[in-house]
């Protein structure tokens, strides 16, 4: 990707208001304030300018559009860019931004906050979870063969999860998570995770990728693990193994439940169009958040089933013993499809006919409920759903 004279000024300037706003920022870790929003929307402002330059090089970025819908845009385009328009100024924009913060960060970090706040930034959704469907997803147990690829169903390219009451050893509180798709160099699509927790910094935070292209979610977090384990010391290893698969594992949880068909009472979230324009197609920034109830109805149905099933035990008196009410826990379920004989009329084994996967949510049994609403999506397993919404 050629520089142009153009973008090299505008992205000059920027980086000189960049450094005065680094050299001239006091505040070295950022703290919530009350009374002005969301916290992820006012983390997002702070570390705004930052960023600037990536903001205002979007439309420019996604003219070379050549990646899946599911990414708004790859890091690794936006490096290159970056790396095309600023050259040796690359250095000094690190080393004013390491200023602002209490450690040093690699540039890749840099640029993986800065490609996740700039996608987030165009729809700023806020998932918010029922509290008793909350309570129920972040204890599902992740087994079996759940395809990857099921994750490339998010509503919007980024979105934010609420995630009340979540801690760590080593994070503290995690109040929320962003999440995207994004590419690897070898072009595997990676779910990229990136914690609001108690540690992260002013402009610079952590992230974590999960692997989609390596067939199911135990597989792609296996995967994860040994990529961890590569990169650490042998005193770190099961410290920081055990604290990150701590959040991992209900967090994918929640993010699958959105990949599902869920719920989301009036409206449903969804990826804006590109505008015509006098300068091309463009994409416009959201000039707000929007927050999305997830789940009420089932939560509520969740909560029928709760207040049901204690008096409900025994048998009903015509000496057939009835089957206590109770919830069975969310999970996959497999379905076998597909022809069960061959051309030739035998038998076709059963691990050589498709598996069609249904996440079935947390089901009341036995409560006397006709209004129990079912959240399924069928989802063929492979690695070919990469059209996005």
């Amino acid at each position: 990707m050629k520089a142009n004279i153009k973008y090299a000024n505008e992205l000059g300037a920027l980086l000189a208001h960049t450094v005065m706003t680094a050299s001239n920022s006091s505040r070295r870790v950022w703290e919530p304030r009350q009374g002005e929003g969301h916290r992820a929307r006012q983390r997002f402002v702070a570390a705004n300018w930052a960023y600037d330059w990536i903001y205002r090089s979007i439309a420019h970025i996604r003219s070379r559009k050549t990646w899946p819908d599911v990414i708004f845009f790859p890091r690794l385009v936006v490096k290159e860019f970056m790396l095309a328009l600023m050259g040796e100024k690359v250095d000094s924009y690190l080393r004013f931004m390491n200023n602002d913060i209490t450690r040093a960060f690699s540039f890749d970090q840099m640029l993986e906050t800065g490609t996740m706040f700039s996608t987030w930034r165009i729809t700023q959704g806020i998932y918010r979870f029922d509290e008793t469907l909350y309570s129920e997803l972040i204890q599902t147990k992740i087994s079996g063969e759940i395809p990857a690829d099921v994750l490339l169903h998010l509503p919007e390219w980024c979105i934010y999860i609420e995630t009340p009451g979540m801690k760590t050893p080593r994070d503290g509180n995690i109040y929320g998570a962003w999440a995207r798709i994004d590419l690897t160099s070898d072009g595997d699509l990676v779910l990229v995770i990136m914690l609001d927790s108690d540690l992260q910094n002013t402009t610079i935070f952590s992230t974590q990728k999960f692997m989609i292209s390596r067939g199911s979610i135990e597989e792609s977090i296996r995967a994860t693990l040994d990529i961890w384990f590569t990169e650490l010391k042998e005193d770190e290893k099961q410290d920081i193994v055990a604290n990150s698969t701590s959040w991992a594992h209900p967090i994918i949880n929640l993010l699958l439940y959105l990949c599902s068909g869920a719920d989301y009472g009036e409206g449903s979230p969804r990826n804006p169009v590109p505008v015509r324009t006098k300068r091309g197609p463009r994409i416009f920034a959201a000039n707000k958040l929007t927050t999305w109830n997830v789940g009420v109805r089932m939560g509520a149905a969740l909560r029928a089933a709760y207040a049901a099933r204690e008096p409900a035990e025994g048998g009903d008196g015509d000496g057939m013993r009835s089957v206590r009410p109770h919830i069975r826990r969310a999970h996959w379920h497999g379905f076998r499809s597909g022809p069960r004989l061959g051309a030739d009329g035998e038998p076709i084994p059963a691990k050589d006919r498709p598996v069609d996967l249904r996440w079935l949510p947390p089901i009341p049994v036995n409560i006397g409920s006709e209004e129990l609403p079912a959240v399924i999506r069928p989802v063929k397993f492979g690695l070919n759903s990469s059209s996005g919404h």
